[in-house]
C-alpha cells in the first residue's frame, strides 16, 4: 500500500469514527428523551392529570 493510500484510509477511518460517535450521541439523546417522556406518561396516568408545568418540557423533548 502506498503512503497516499494509507493517508486516505486513515482520513476515511477518522471520518467514519467521527460519524459513528455523532450517531451514537444522537441515539443516547433520543433514549434519554424517551425515558423522560415515559416517566411523564407514567406519572400522568397514575395521577389522572397532566400538570401545565410539564407541557414546555414535553414539547422540548419532542422537538429536541
Amino acid at each position: 500500500m502506498k503512503q497516499g493510500e494509507k493517508d486516505k484510509q486513515t482520513e476515511e477511518e477518522k471520518l467514519f469514527y467521527k460519524a459513528t460517535r455523532i450517531l451514537f450521541q444522537n441515539k443516547c439523546k433520543q433514549i434519554a428523551a424517551l425515558e423522560k417522556l415515559s416517566k411523564i406518561n407514567r406519572i400522568s396516568a397514575e395521577t389522572g392529570q397532566l400538570s401545565a408545568q410539564l407541557i414546555p418540557l414535553i414539547i422540548s423533548l419532542i422537538d429536541g
